[in-house]
């Protein structure tokens, strides 16, 4: 959604090329936990076909919500942006951090 409601066309490229460089490792990510863990193919092509529609289908969201310049539409914007902040924020915190500074392998 966030390359939706950019404004300035350089910042849509910058943030473009950073979607696609962290889709693609995202995916190879997914595709390789999925195979080593003995997913069917039928599956595997099923959560493949949704991982690859969900950015066009923000990025459509993200153009009707900029597209309009309504009081809702302003309310929608807002509260899909601090949502995504919300989500990297937990991510960060209560996962990555979490995982990695109660393991051994730190040496704390």
């Amino acid at each position: 959604m966030a390359l939706g409601v950019q404004e300035e066309q350089k910042n849509t490229l910058y943030l473009l090329a950073a979607i696609l460089i962290h889709e693609t490792l995202a995916g190879f990510a997914l595709g390789s936990n999925m195979v080593r863990n003995g997913t069917s193919a039928c599956l595997l092509c099923f959560y493949s076909s949704v991982f690859s529609v969900m950015i066009p289908i923000g990025i459509v969201i993200g153009l009707a919500i900029n597209g309009n310049k309504s009081f809702p539409a302003e309310v929608a914007s807002a509260t899909t942006q601090a949502l995504a902040a919300g989500v990297f924020i937990f991510i960060t915190f209560l996962k990555y951090l979490d995982t990695n500074l109660t393991s051994n392998r730190i040496g704390c």
